[in-house]
């Protein structure tokens, strides 16, 4: 079986990352792990306490005035609630610079888009937030509804996916291609889907990148796209009859994370 479209993107990237040595690369891939679990103490507000330094302060502006607290104050007033589920809030941007770092997570719930920028330091093998700038902004749920916008032309569904490790790169190509793309295959065959892609950095430039592998699926409408993940089990099934199939006793979630998840819709496209 081949996978069709593999193209390696690279428009981001720039010529002197691979001559880095792969020290860089792993050391880096660790870093971007730590800050990852610090920010995690965050988001899915377990251990809050652990996410901030003991100094850290949170600045923002009210009613159109500065306003700053203490991080031990924001973790008292917020830090018992409910946890959060992982992908509660995003990250959408990290940036690392030897022992310091920026990070930008955005939650979208209940009519508003809080934007964070953190600011991070590693002191004493740790890294942990110094500075939290926020935004907070009112969403209009009329016009943020997106039952009420019809399009019937094609729709393609995005993932932004993160390979762990470099390292597993083929063996990551060749589980998409026996499971992730034989089910398109075979979703494509009965009509369901018009096209797919797996578009990757090449495996040197993967390490410090908040995402590295896109998986893009082209439906022919939203109907589509909808049957299709209703009727997944059956043409999965139809794809590889004998079930999910590992390479070397592993998953495809087994290699990779999924940072995003997006649909886009045509709006303009070169004439054919």
């Amino acid at each position: 079986m081949r996978l069709h479209s593999f193209k390696y993107f690279g428009v981001f990237s720039f010529v002197f990352i691979t001559s880095l040595p792969s020290v860089w690369a792993q050391n880096s891939t660790q870093e971007m792990k730590a800050i990852r679990q610090t920010l995690m103490y965050y988001i899915t507000n377990t251990n809050m306490q652990k996410a901030f330094h003991e100094q850290a302060q949170l600045k923002f502006v009210r009613d159109g005035k500065y306003s700053q607290i203490s991080a031990n104050d924001f973790v008292k007033r917020v830090g018992n609630g409910p946890a959060r589920p992982k992908n509660s809030i995003a990250i959408t941007q990290l940036d690392i610079a030897g022992n310091a770092a920026f990070a930008k997570l955005t939650n979208r719930s209940k009519g508003r888009i809080v934007t964070d920028y953190m600011s991070l330091l590693k002191m004493d093998g740790k890294w942990v937030i110094v500075s939290k700038v926020f935004s907070m902004q009112k969403v209009d749920p009329a016009n943020n509804n997106s039952k009420a916008f019809k399009h019937d032309g094609p729709v393609w569904a995005v993932n932004q996916m993160r390979l762990r490790k470099a390292s597993d790169y083929e063996d990551y190509m060749k589980c998409l291609q026996y499971n992730w793309a034989a089910a398109r295959t075979e979703g494509k065959r009965q009509g369901y889907i018009n096209s797919y892609q797996v578009l990757a950095l090449p495996p040197t430039q993967m390490a410090d990148k908040i995402w590295n592998v896109l998986l893009i699926t082209e439906y022919p409408n939203q109907q589509r796209m909808k049957a299709f993940e209703k009727d997944f089990a059956k043409i999965a099934k139809k794809a590889t009859p004998k079930g999910l199939v590992k390479i070397k006793g592993k998953a495809p979630r087994d290699f990779a994370d999924i940072v995003n998840y997006h649909t886009f819709i045509d709006t303009i496209h070169s004439k054919d």
